[in-house]
């Protein structure tokens, strides 16, 4: 029952939004410089994906030393216990494999831009 009121509940917040939403959508903003705050200071798509990109990445390495670190920490408190071994090393082996795929998801951002920049797009690399 309670799960049915919190599923009623959001229900009705989302058909508020769509209701409302056009509103927003068709309302004079007058002489608003919407250019003046740009948090993330780029003005393409492809500086916005780079700009989320190195912020995944600084994130993801911080995660992944985090997790070797666990995982070492598994390995010394397993004291022999297979089991425990065994889980450490899962662990272990799925933090490499995160890492990797957060390297070369870095590394295949900065190819395809700089294959866009040799073709003329005037891309930045940051």
């Amino acid at each position: 029952m309670k799960f049915m009121r919190l599923l009623k509940k959001y229900y009705y917040m989302i058909i508020l939004f769509v209701l409302t939403a056009p509103s927003f959508v068709f309302a004079d903003i007058g002489t608003v410089n919407l250019n003046s705050f740009n948090p993330i200071k780029q003005t393409s798509i492809y500086g916005l994906i780079g700009a989320v990109l190195q912020f995944v990445v600084k994130i993801g390495a911080v995660v992944v030393v985090f997790f070797i670190i666990y995982a070492g920490f598994q390995f010394v408190t397993a004291q022999g216990n297979e089991e425990k071994i065994s889980s450490a090393r899962k662990s272990f082996m799925w933090t490499i494999i995160g890492g990797l795929i957060l390297l070369g998801a870095m590394t295949l951002s900065g190819v395809v831009c700089n294959t866009a920049n040799q073709l003329g797009a005037n891309v930045s690399c940051g």
